[in-house]
């Protein structure tokens, strides 16, 4: 097993629900690495694996919207629980130190400040074909130390998906790059907000569908328009206008993205927009959201607060 310091991190963000699930690839939508931000992953294969890291991240470092790829492989011992950081220990200063001669070996970004999604399998030691369902467990737990915050979520299976491929040798069902699944891919989104002196909320929006492990990076599009043709602010005034938003992999969102200045002045107290997403391109079938929220004003000090998977509408099970 691997030790993590921060246990105090890891402890509250166990203590917000953070849950397993199960799974042969597990996506994990939204990390933060560097710049007093860490995400601590956490992964348990039943049969002994080979274990599979893709990352797509943005460099904060240089341009912050890029969305590279780059992936690794690693091992777990079988029924091991294996503990880390995204990036590398030597980077986040978080002393991972191997337990009791554990042989399982964890890979890392090698990247000083990053964001963006991972994908995590369990494939058969030797190949590159994943355990079957219900043989590989995973959480991510993500802290801003800096801000003060933590939150935990699960990672995200990819059931039955047929594999495009078949010449590949990945048995149907088991294609780690596809996540066009209706819990994984969703087209239409429940976006709210707090009043703006409260709380400064964005999205990170990220494309989903097939390919997402390409090395040549992913580059599904997605276009993000009101359903209804406005908004509506906090006491259910409609605001008309449209102000479609091209995404590209992922980015990062604000009213200002998909609102008009009109509407974004009428609705600073709070309001809502249902979304959907239109013009998939390249390999997509959807997109996820992750809602990011920055105490000001009232709340200042509150720091960051993640909502894993901004809810859908209409709401579906995850």
């Amino acid at each position: 097993m691997k030790k993590m310091t921060l246990a105090a991190a890891v402890s509250l963000g166990l203590a917000l629900g953070a849950s397993q699930v199960q799974a042969d690839s597990l996506l994990f939508p939204y990390y933060q690495s560097g710049g007093g931000a860490y995400t601590f992953l956490s992964l348990n294969t039943i049969p002994g694996s080979d274990v599979h890291y893709i990352w797509n991240y943005d460099d904060l470092t240089t341009d912050p919207v890029e969305c590279q790829h780059y992936d690794r492989r690693g091992t777990l011992t079988t029924f091991d629980l294996m503990q880390q950081t995204v990036g590398l220990p030597a980077n986040t200063g978080v002393d991972l130190p191997a337990l009791f001669g554990d042989a399982s070996v964890p890979q890392y970004l090698p990247l000083p400040s990053s964001r963006g999604f991972m994908i995590v399998s369990n494939t058969v030691p030797g190949t590159v074909t994943p355990w079957p369902e219900s043989t590989f467990f995973g959480q991510a737990i993500v802290a801003d130390l800096v801000n003060g915050a933590v939150t935990g979520y699960k990672g995200l299976n990819n059931p039955m998906l047929a594999d495009l491929n078949p010449a590949n040798g990945i048995p149907d069902g088991l294609e780690p790059g596809n996540w066009n699944s209706i819990f994984t891919s969703k087209f239409l989104f429940n976006m709210t907000w707090y009043p703006t002196n409260v709380v400064t909320t964005s999205w990170w929006v990220l494309v989903t569908g097939i390919g997402m492990d390409n090395p040549a990076n992913w580059t599904g599009e997605v276009t993000l328009t009101d359903l209804l043709g406005g908004v509506f602010d906090r006491d259910e005034q409609f605001l008309s206008g449209i102000l479609p938003r091209r995404i590209v992999c992922e980015d990062n969102i604000y009213r200002k993205d998909f609102m008009t200045a009109p509407q974004i002045l009428a609705s600073d107290d709070g309001g809502i927009a249902w979304e959907f997403t239109s013009n998939r391109l390249n390999g997509a079938t959807g997109a996820l959201m992750v809602k990011l929220e920055q105490g000001v004003g009232l709340a200042a000090g509150v720091g960051l607060s993640i909502t894993p998977l901004e809810n859908s509408w209409p709401n579906l099970p995850y």
